[in-house]
C-alpha cells in the first residue's frame, strides 16, 4: 500500500466514497413489449457510507407478454463524480413463464418480539390451473434459521394443493436445511385455482438481519435448492 500524502483521503475513505452511489440500468418494458433502447430503470444514492454486504433493490414494473429478444440488465457502481468504478453488464433476465399464473406472496406472523417463538404464514394465489408436469416443488428460503423440529409442524392450509404423497419414511416437506423449506408437489396432478398458504414456527432473531427477506420460489421438475437454480421458474420476495 502506498503512503497517502497529508490531508488526502485514505484508501478506505476513497473506497467508501465510491460506494455512495448505485445506478441500475436495464431494458424498459411498455405496452406488452420491450423497447429496443436501454434506459435508467432506477437510481439509488446512499445517504451514508455503504459497508460490505448483500444489498437488494425492488422495482415496480409492468412485465411484457413474452420474453424480449434482448432480455438483459446491467448494474453500474458510480462514485460521487459519476465515474463508473465497477459494473455487472448484460446480466440475463428471467424468462417469462406462461405456464404458471401465481399472485403474491403475502406474509404474516403472530409475534415480532426478539428472541421469541412466532408462527409464520406465507400465502399465494393460483389464478389459472397449472398443468401436470410443470411444478415439482415450492422453496421457501430465509437468511435466518427456522425453528422446525419435525415435519408435522409445517401445515398446508388448503387440501387442494397436490402435495407429494410420501410413505412413512418420507415427507412432502424437507426441513433438513435450517434456512429453507422444500415442499414437494405431486407433479402428476394439476394445481387448481385457489388460495394457498403454509404455516410454520420460527424463532424471531435477537437482532434485525441486514438482509431480512423471505423468498417463495416456484420450481419445475428436478432438484431445486436455491432461488437461482436452473429449475427455478419464478421467485416472490
Amino acid at each position: 500500500r502506498s503512503t497517502e500524502a497529508a490531508g488526502s483521503k485514505s484508501r478506505s475513505q476513497r473506497v467508501l466514497d465510491v460506494l455512495r452511489q448505485v445506478e441500475v440500468v436495464g431494458a424498459v418494458f411498455a405496452g406488452g413489449g420491450a423497447m429496443p433502447c436501454h434506459q435508467d430503470l432506477a437510481r439509488d444514492d446512499f445517504e451514508r457510507h455503504a459497508i460490505p454486504g448483500e444489498y437488494a433493490f425492488v422495482l415496480t414494473t409492468q412485465t411484457p407478454a413474452a420474453t424480449p429478444a434482448e432480455n438483459l440488465f446491467s448494474v453500474l457502481l458510480r462514485d460521487t463524480e459519476g465515474t463508473v468504478q465497477d459494473a455487472a453488464m448484460s446480466v440475463s433476465g428471467q424468462q417469462m413463464q406462461t405456464s404458471v399464473a401465481f399472485f403474491g406472496a403475502a406474509f404474516s406472523w403472530t409475534s415480532s418480539e426478539a428472541g421469541q417463538a412466532s408462527t409464520i404464514t406465507i400465502r399465494f394465489s393460483v389464478q389459472q390451473p397449472v398443468a401436470r408436469d410443470v411444478l415439482g416443488s415450492l422453496l421457501i428460503t430465509k437468511t435466518s434459521e427456522h425453528a422446525i423440529e419435525k415435519e408435522s409442524s409445517v401445515v398446508s392450509t388448503n387440501s387442494e394443493l397436490p402435495l407429494f404423497e410420501a410413505d412413512v419414511d418420507e415427507s412432502w416437506v424437507d426441513i433438513s436445511m435450517v434456512d429453507r423449506l422444500s415442499i414437494k408437489l405431486d407433479s402428476g396432478k394439476e394445481v387448481p385455482v385457489g388460495d394457498y398458504s403454509f404455516e410454520f414456527p420460527v424463532t424471531v432473531p435477537e437482532y434485525m438481519p441486514a438482509y431480512n427477506v423471505w423468498l417463495l420460489t416456484l420450481c419445475g421438475l428436478g432438484t431445486c435448492q436455491q432461488h437461482f437454480s436452473a429449475q427455478a421458474l419464478a421467485t416472490f420476495p
